[in-house]
Order: C-alpha cells, then structure tokens, then sequence
C-alpha cells in the first residue's frame, strides 16, 4: 500500500494536490492513501475563515472545492488542526457524513478506521485539534473546545485497541522537536494504549524522524508543505523518497 503523508495546508487545496500529483509522477506511483495532519484549512465559507487565516495572507480555494468546481484527485484522510471550520466539521459528523467531499475523508477524534487495499490492512487512528490545559482539564469554556482536543477524546482513543498508525496534530508530552518541547498531554497515553507502529504530525513545520524517549514509538514531524511516500506492507512503513 502507497502511502503519503503532508500537513497543514492552511486552505490552499489546489497547491497541495499540485504537490500530491508531483509526488506520484516522481514515483511513478499513484498513493492508495493520503494523510493529512493538521490545519487543512476546511472552510466551505471563504468570508468566514478564523482571524489567524484571513491576516496570514494565504488565499483559501477549499470552497472551490467544496461547490466542484474542483476535485480532490486522491482519497486524503485528515486529522484537523487549529484553523479549520470546526463547528461545520461537527455537524457533517452530526449528519453522519465521514467522506467530507470527494475523496476527503475524516474521522472523530478517537476513532480507527481500517483501510484495506489489495489485501493489504492498514488501521489509522485519529486526534485532531491542539491541546489546551484549560479545555483538556473540562473548562467552560465551549466555544473554544471545537480547535481542542479533549480528556475525553483521549480516553475514547485508548480504548481503541492496536493500530498501525495514529494521526495527530501535535507531538506527545515532553517530545523534543527540533527547538520545541511538545507540552500536549494525552498523546503519549493513546500511544500507550494503542501502540501504533508510526505516529505522524505537523505544527511544528520541521522534518524531522523520531523516536518517541517516554513511549519508544517512531514518529514523524512534519513541515508544511511537505510530502512524504511511504510503503506499508501491512507490519512496517518503509519510506520511498
């Protein structure tokens, strides 16, 4: 199974596929899987995307996308990070919708998907959104908890079972990334409880391959932009280019 990996696409949609398509023409390969972590930049509303969003200066297309007038060319499976349209995010959940738009798939926190292509299994595990001490903790605080993850979407992502792989927007407590030391709570507990083989995320925008010291899980940080091919062959990821 052909795997890619990119993150925070912050709304431009056409350049990421752009960079998807470039990817596969390299390879010569097309990806069964994409994976995306953190902000995609989900904003069906042009005029209604977060301050962040709108003064970073980056011009969003995903509406072109969300009205057709653009396709997705690949199946992507997205982790969300801070800067998405969270409360439309929810209620395509509400509806029951888990593929967004074509070929754009994305799964609840704390929820595993197993995808299989050729016989080949893959079991992804997801917990978008960054972490906030107040939030996590259960502060009142509602309208910010939809770019947050939760104590309770952690626990329902402990309670998954093995996975292959997880997908979050940040890295575990007490990683070092680069000059970052990650203070998100939680994440080692998943990685813990589900022992995935590979753990992927952006918001740090460094390239970088670990080794987790507190879990002794492998993982990948990931620079915006960026895209990364991987073979899985259903025990191991084995990188192309």
């Amino acid at each position: 199974m052909i795997v890619f990996f990119t993150a925070d696409a912050f709304g431009a949609i056409e350049q990421l596929c752009s960079r998807l398509r470039a990817k596969a023409v390299e390879l010569d390969k097309a990806p069964d899987w994409i994976f995306h972590v953190g902000s995609f930049g989900a904003w069906p509303d042009p005029k209604h995307t977060d301050h962040a969003t709108r003064i970073s200066g980056v011009e969003t297309d995903f509406h072109q996308f969300y009205l057709g007038a653009k396709r997705i060319p690949y199946p992507i499976l997205f982790a969300p990070g801070r800067h998405e349209d969270h409360r439309w995010l929810e209620l395509m959940y509400t509806k029951g919708y888990f593929e967004l738009l074509h070929n754009l798939h994305r799964m609840p926190n704390g929820f595993a998907r197993a995808l299989e292509v050729a016989g080949t299994k893959l079991n992804v595990l997801t917990l978008g959104g960054v972490f906030s001490p107040v939030i996590y903790r259960g502060g009142k605080k509602r309208k910010r908890t939809y770019c947050h993850y939760t104590r309770r979407d952690v626990e329902k992502a402990c309670s998954a079972g093995p996975v292959d792989l997880l997908l979050t927007t940040e890295a575990g407590y007490g990683s070092r990334v680069g000059d970052f030391v990650s203070q998100a709570a939680g994440i080692n507990n998943v990685c813990f409880a589900t022992r995935p083989r590979l753990h992927v995320h952006g918001h740090y925008d460094l390239d970088q391959r670990y080794r987790n010291q507190i879990t002794e899980t492998h993982a990948l940080s990931l620079s915006s932009g960026q895209v990364k091919a991987y073979d899985w062959n259903g025990s191991n990821f084995q990188l192309l280019v």
